[in-house]
């Protein structure tokens, strides 16, 4: 139920745009952002698809040509990042392994040195410490470790 994009259209944001890919000539764009998006980030190969928008669906993506079997079409980054989930404890300011169980006066969670200390004692509360004990079943010996 989607309608092709009048001719003119950028295939990311649907505003109006004059250049087209000088590569593939298949999809407008209306900023070098959005050519370095239907470029990817090496500009060695065109993306495959453009945004349309559906009446009933939103927006979608939709192919501008043949896709071969193993192509990649979207690759993202992940949306967060931590620390391993089987490495010791680690500082909760800046990530650093803490390797002799030093720990926060306040809150009891692991903490590499007193500036780091003293960052964390600024969100860190009594009540922080007894929500991770009684909802996430954690000793007071394991609070460093306590998945939150």
């Amino acid at each position: 139920m989607s309608s092709p994009p009048p001719t003119g259209c950028c295939f990311l944001c649907q505003r109006p745009a004059e250049s087209d890919c000088a590569e593939c000539h298949r999809v407008f764009y209306c900023s070098p952002d959005h050519l370095q998006v239907h470029r990817g980030l090496r500009g060695d190969t065109c993306r495959p698809f453009r945004i349309e928008r559906s009446v009933d669906k939103g927006n979608i993506m939709v192919a501008v040509r043949d896709i071969a079997e193993t192509e990649v079409i979207l690759e993202e980054g992940p949306a967060t990042s931590g620390p391993k989930n089987k490495t010791g404890p680690v500082c909760l300011e800046c990530l650093r392994t803490v390797k002799d169980g030093s720990r926060c006066s306040r809150c009891g969670f692991p903490a590499c040195n007193q500036d780091c200390e003293w960052f964390r004692s600024k969100i860190c509360t009594e009540n922080l410490t007894h929500t991770c004990i009684s909802y996430y079943g954690c000793s007071s010996q394991d609070l460093g470790m306590c998945k939150i």
